[in-house]
């Protein structure tokens, strides 16, 4: 005997050589069943805690590599900035003047690799996005400049920073330019302004444009 309430013969009570049914008997195979269900419960548990858990544990404790749920199309061709914002001619191309439609601009200088801002436009066009960066700091002909804006942890300050200097340079800014890209999200997955935030986010930390504030969160609302 081990010392245990019950041996290995299930059902058998101590003093009893098997279950004979009498009250004894009984009370033993009553304590069986109950220790039987307790066991089933504590197996069923812990195959569901498998079930479930182990694949959030495992993904816990392996990083891995995240990928946006779509694809970034390139950037275009590169129109000049004052055909952008309508202060020159011809008109830029339809894809910069029409609202709603979910993309990209970036901002650079031409002949250098890093530009100077990178930014989305999801409800705005980008003729209006980028006009009212520049803007504040283009004066009207024959007006002085507006006091230069103030660059610290804002990149759209420091974008502005930029213009004022070309703009003191060459009132015409000629090598500013703006580019726009689309985004073609996977099937499944709507083109919303979360997902061209991700994909806004991911090219400024890859260019590094001038304006980059690694603090900095600037987020485009829908207006009505």
């Amino acid at each position: 005997m081990s010392g245990l309430l019950y041996d290995n013969d299930l059902g058998r009570a101590p003093g009893h050589a098997c279950a004979c049914g009498c009250r004894q008997c009984r009370k033993g195979t009553g304590a069986i069943d109950r220790l039987a269900r307790r066991s089933l419960s504590a197996a069923l548990a812990h195959a569901q805690n498998g079930r479930f858990e182990a694949p959030l544990g495992a993904e816990a404790g392996h990083p891995r590599r995240l990928t946006l749920p779509g694809t970034f199309n390139g950037w275009r061709d590169p129109v000049p900035l004052m055909r952008v914002i309508g202060r020159a001619q011809p008109a830029p191309p339809a894809d910069f003047t029409e609202p709603n439609r979910f993309l990209l601009y970036r901002i650079a200088r031409r002949g250098e690799a890093r530009p100077l801002y990178i930014g989305m436009a999801p409800a705005a066009s980008v003729q209006g996005r980028v006009s009212s960066h520049v803007l504040p700091v283009i004066a009207p002909q024959g007006k002085p400049l507006r006091r230069p804006p103030n660059p610290a942890g804002s990149e759209v300050a420091r974008l502005q920073q930029e213009i004022a200097a070309e703009f003191r340079a060459d009132r015409r800014l000629a090598a500013i330019t703006v580019q726009i890209g689309g985004v073609s999200p996977d099937p499944g997955t709507p083109l919303d302004t979360k997902l061209l935030r991700a994909f806004e986010v991911t090219l400024q930390v890859r260019e590094r444009p001038k304006s980059y504030v690694g603090s900095a969160w600037t987020f485009e609302e829908k207006k009505p």
